[in-house]
């Protein structure tokens, strides 16, 4: 219990941290280019910050410097708990693209909005160019973009197929995706199981609060972010685009959990 509230302050005063900022910044900084840039650096101190106040423990294994980098990606990945978003920020600032359903949530919209995330609506294609015109814009403008073409976290157990509508963006920009491969390998000290599984994934059908209160009863979590490589896009269409990243990220969560049969096992 004691542990849990120390996470429960320290996180929060974090977080307190972190809408201060962003109010500040959406206050005072008028042009949006700018502010969604430095919204993705604010980000990625306080991600660094709660993280550490939550005791989750980030391993990289990464072929690019991406926060040292002076090229500018989208970075794919797969998608299991909301933490994936807090470990992704910790290791280059970026903006994330979310849902609309995302954005009209109570808390996490506001969130989500403060951060510079971008939105889409995935219920409706008629706003599809709109939305791929936004995001190569945002690419050659030298913005890190973040996609989770899952469309949604899930229970961790596969990497499930991948939209490929968003990738256009990156076939029209010209610039290269970065895959990365999201991996919770230990909780409290002890390797994954399936059961341990379900104590970080967030799927639909639990309520954000639950799955919150699940992540805070752990004293620590290990993730592993797995860059294996970088994907050029020149002369590449989103289908193939969007099949190669799946089957590199597959591929890589596959792996890592048939090499330790403690782990979980997948068919």
């Amino acid at each position: 219990m004691a542990v849990k509230f120390r996470k429960v302050i320290i996180s929060g005063l974090y977080l307190a941290q972190f809408v201060f900022r962003g109010v500040l910044l959406r206050a005072l900084v008028f042009d949006k280019e700018l502010r969604h840039k430095i919204l993705a650096r604010s980000v990625h101190i306080s991600s660094r910050r709660i993280l550490d106040a939550l005791n989750v423990r980030v391993e990289k294994e990464c072929i690019p410097n991406l926060e040292n980098s002076n090229e500018n990606y989208l970075i794919v990945s797969n998608h299991i708990s909301f933490l994936d978003i807090l470990v992704i920020s910790s290791i280059t600032p970026v903006n994330f693209i979310t849902s609309v359903e995302m954005k009209n949530h109570p808390i996490l919209g506001y969130l989500t909005r403060i951060g510079g995330s971008f939105y889409t609506e995935r219920r409706s294609h008629h706003r599809l160019p709109e939305e791929i015109e936004l995001i190569t814009n945002r690419l050659k403008a030298g913005y890190n973009i973040c996609l989770f073409p899952e469309g949604t976290s899930n229970d961790g157990l596969e990497v499930r197929q991948f939209r490929s509508s968003l990738f256009e963006s990156v076939a029209q920009s010209g610039k290269s995706i970065v895959p990365i491969c999201l991996k919770y390998t230990a909780l409290d000290n002890h390797p994954l199981s399936p059961e341990d599984v379900k104590r970080i994934a967030w799927t639909n059908a639990q309520p954000f609060r639950e799955n919150l209160m699940q992540i805070l009863d752990l004293e620590s979590i290990d993730v592993k972010v797995d860059i294996p490589m970088v994907i050029k896009s020149e002369n590449i269409n989103r289908r193939e685009l969007c099949d190669m990243t799946h089957d590199i990220i597959s591929k890589c969560y596959t792996d890592f959990y048939n090499k330790n049969k403690s782990l979980i096992k997948y068919k």
